[in-house]
């Protein structure tokens, strides 16, 4: 009896062993099919790659021999930190001052007829003071003579009015009471006076004389009293016009002015008394950009923004800046912060317009590094990024050690 029990009990113990090790041996092969499955000899391809690597930092080193670096006259100063006259970037505009815009109207109601020397000047064009922009053909009609005389009349009064205007200017300017601008704007306003009553007068001779001979004074000339741009063109040949109806704008952009929006919040950190400079949108060229002066403009500013508005004065002889020209304006601020500097002359850039300096990383041993010009001050460039304070980098011999690594020997 007691080994009939025994044996049962073996068996269901073998029993149990069995299924135990056979459930161990399935896991085992499954986790071998699951990882053959997935390894490299099952064709697994990888995200991605990258072959070749080339960090910025290893850039080609240049070796020179002592005797090259003293031809090339090489010469190494250590960037730096120091403290700079802080300053803000906002966007501005370049506008036109009212006084430095002309409009020229017909004295009389005519037909357009161009210049005696051709055609038409298109919009744009620069024109000379005096120079002739265009002709007209007066028309008269029944009462003609009394509207004439009556015109004639009206000019003279203005031309007399424009007259004591510029004479009371120059007194108050030579006083110190009113600026060159306003006397400016006086002066031309004779100016279209003075031409609206010669074209006047010579009409009204016309008309007195009455007969053919008289036929040369028919084309009025309309010259422009100022040199600029002409800016509008509103007629044109053949087409007739009414007394005071505008004929042309003349525009003098040689001086303009650049409009800043600035926060209400930020304008008292404004050093209002130095120079601004501005740059085209895009940046170019200069890092200084050009000099703008602080101007005295009409107080404006857009409630809804919260901005008031700092106007600065732009010489532009050189017709650099075209009127509605977005521009980027970079303001002095009255306090300082610390920047990393380096020479202007240790800057280099190649054709795509990117900065590098080259680092001076061991005796006659020099390694291009890039770096990011925030702005520049003086005879510096500030740097937003660059090798760090103290870092020996190439001041003189820039550009020939530029044309050493990219294969021009020395």
């Amino acid at each position: 009896m007691r080994s009939s029990s025994t044996m049962k009990m073996s068996a269901g113990i073998s029993q149990e062993a069995f299924r135990v090790v056979a459930i161990g041996l399935a896991l085992g092969l499954a986790g071998c099919n699951s990882e053959a499955a997935t390894g490299p000899e099952a064709g697994h391809v990888e995200p991605a790659r990258v072959e070749n690597a080339r960090p910025e930092a290893d850039l080609a080193t240049v070796y020179l021999s002592v005797d090259a670096e003293r031809r090339l006259g090489i010469e190494t100063t250590a960037t730096a930190i120091q403290s700079l006259g802080a300053t803000r970037t906002l966007p501005g505009e370049i506008i036109v001052p009212q006084e430095r815009t002309m409009s020229i109207s017909a004295p009389f109601a005519a037909i357009v007829t161009p210049p005696p020397e051709g055609a038409m000047r298109v919009e744009g064009a620069n024109i000379g003071q005096g120079e002739i922009v265009l002709q007209l053909q007066p028309l008269p009609g029944d009462g003609e003579a009394l509207r004439l005389r009556a015109d004639a009349r009206f000019v003279e009064q203005q031309w007399q009015a424009a007259q004591e205007r510029v004479a009371d200017t120059r007194l108050q300017f030579e006083a110190g009471e009113m600026n060159e601008a306003q006397l400016e704007a006086a002066e031309s306003n004779l100016a279209v006076a003075q031409m609206a009553r010669d074209a006047s007068n010579r009409l009204w001779s016309y008309i007195e004389g009455g007969g053919p001979e008289q036929a040369g004074v028919m084309a009025i000339t309309i010259a422009s009293p100022r040199a600029g741009i002409l800016q509008t063109l509103h007629v044109s040949p053949g087409q007739a016009v009414s007394p005071g109806e505008a004929l042309f704008d003349i525009v003098n952009q040689n001086v303009l002015w650049v409009k800043v929006p600035v926060y209400a919040g930020e304008i008292r950190t404004i050093d209002r008394s130095m120079p601004a400079h501005i740059q085209p949108l895009g940046r170019w060229g200069d890092l200084d950009g050009v000099e703008v002066r602080p101007l005295a403009g009409p107080l404006t500013g857009d409630t809804n923004a919260a901005s008031v508005d700092l106007f600065y004065l732009l010489n532009n002889a050189e017709r650099i800046f075209n009127p509605a020209e977005r521009v980027s304006v970079v303001l002095p601020v009255t306090t300082e912060a610390e920047a990393l500097v380096v020479p202007l002359s240790a800057i280099w850039r190649d054709i795509h317009g990117g900065e590098w300096v080259y680092q001076n990383i061991a005796p006659q041993t020099y390694a291009r590094r890039r770096v990011s010009i925030a702005r520049s001050s003086g005879d510096f460039a500030v740097l937003a990024s660059g090798p760090p304070a103290g870092t020996m980098v190439a001041t003189v011999g820039v550009a020939e050690l530029a044309g050493t690594e990219f294969g021009v020997p020395h």
